[in-house]
């Protein structure tokens, strides 16, 4: 069991949390054992149960090396913590891996890119974990409050058993990701954990090698990693395969295994598209995915995009037209990660435009000023993010297999 520990500026007793952190460094709550938190330089131990902490605020160095030294400096410690700026993804997993061969460490990465150690800590047998109870006590880059640790990922719940899962990509923070899936776990009990991770494409590699040390159950793909991640997989799934993309990550029996559920989605939002000319701006993985189910669905398919050899080679993969200027359209779908893409003159007044972006767009204000039938990004995300949960836990699975 991992205790919640909240620092606060002044003391107060609180039932949403294990210890309490006091201006001393004293971790006390009635009930609990009490710690006191010394660095590691101090020479003499107090007396009782003490913490020996290490914070480097620069950099995430050696880990196993760090432990040496705080071994070698006080062997009678009670607990060992070691807290480290993290200045990517791949620190953390390394804090994480570092965490699965010592159970008994306090560890943690501060910072923003460090937020998957704190969330996890319950699955890797930390002892203790820090959350501050309100925004005016942070003390430390990075951590979360009580509330939202509890509420959203549902800490206290989480357990040596626990899959994680998560999104990886650049940039990740619009995504309501973790909002969505965590309570999809809470409210059907599926034992796991949804994390947003930044990762960039050059870090890829090590990415997957980590994850594949650690236990993840599953992963959300985005820009700029849908086809990048491709080279790294064991098994595709042919539709995948096919569209050219990945926006879902099945790891399971010691591979990983993917899908894309993008297209779909994008097209079940759209419902009747057969005969209908739809545009696709972009020619990115998202554009792939949806416009070889566009194509599937008898839909005439037209990509345009700002390179046009891209447009020209996505086209003829798919068996579809391309174009550098706007035809006309029944549905004009903006899949670029440009907030206004196109002149606002091609958007047509009754003709239905659909955003898969999460945030209120340019291109998304333009079409509701014109009178077209605006669609936000929404309902393809709950739509998508829905079949990912389904492949995470093997309800559907059966009707799609891998080669």
């Amino acid at each position: 069991m991992t205790l919640l520990c909240a620092p606060v500026k002044q003391f107060k007793q609180s039932e949403k949390v294990d210890l309490i952190e006091t201006i001393d460094k004293t971790l006390y709550q009635q009930g609990r054992p009490r710690y006191v938190d010394v660095d590691w330089k101090t020479p003499v131990l107090p007396p009782g149960d003490v913490i020996v902490s290490y914070h480097n605020y620069e950099e995430t160095p050696d880990l196993e090396a760090v432990l040496k030294i705080l071994q070698q400096a006080h062997p009678k410690a009670h607990f060992y913590k070691i807290a480290t700026m993290a200045t990517s993804t791949l620190d953390s997993l390394r804090m994480l891996d570092f965490l699965q061969k010592h159970p008994k460490i306090i560890g943690l990465c501060m910072g923003e890119l460090g937020a998957i150690t704190r969330i996890s800590a319950p699955i890797f047998h930390v002892p203790i974990m820090y959350a501050p109870l309100c925004e005016e006590d942070i003390n430390a880059p990075g951590q979360i409050i009580v509330d939202q640790l509890q509420e959203i990922y549902h800490f206290s719940q989480l357990n040596p058993e626990t899959k994680i899962f998560g999104l990886i990509g650049d940039p990740v923070h619009r995504s309501p990701g973790h909002l969505y899936h965590n309570d999809v776990f809470r409210k059907k009990t599926r034992n796991g954990v949804y994390v947003k991770m930044v990762v960039r494409p050059s870090e890829l590699s090590d990415f997957i090698d980590f994850s594949k040390k650690l236990p993840f159950g599953g992963l959300s793909v985005t820009a700029p990693l849908k086809e990048a991640v491709i080279p790294f997989l064991d098994e595709i799934d042919p539709t995948a395969r096919d569209q050219g993309a990945i926006n879902t990550l099945v790891f399971k029996k010691g591979k990983i295994f993917g899908y894309n559920t993008d297209g779909d989605a994008a097209l079940d939002v759209l419902s009747d598209v057969i005969h209908k000319t739809i545009v696709i701006l972009g020619a990115g993985g998202a554009a792939k995915a949806i416009a070889y189910s566009a194509v599937q669905r008898k839909a005439e398919v037209v990509i345009v995009n700002r390179t046009a050899d891209k447009a020209r080679s996505l086209a003829e993969s798919l068996g579809c037209g391309w174009s550098q200027t706007i035809p006309k359209y029944d549905i004009l779908i903006n899949a670029t990660s440009v907030s206004m893409p196109i002149d606002e003159d091609d958007l047509v007044q009754g003709k239905t435009v659909m955003e898969i972006a999460l945030y209120e767009t340019e291109f998304l204000k333009a079409a509701r000023r014109k009178g077209c039938q605006a669609i936000d990004g929404m309902p393809m995300y709950l739509k998508q993010a829905a079949a990912q949960q389904e492949l995470w836990f093997d309800t559907f699975q059966s009707n799609r297999r891998c080669c």
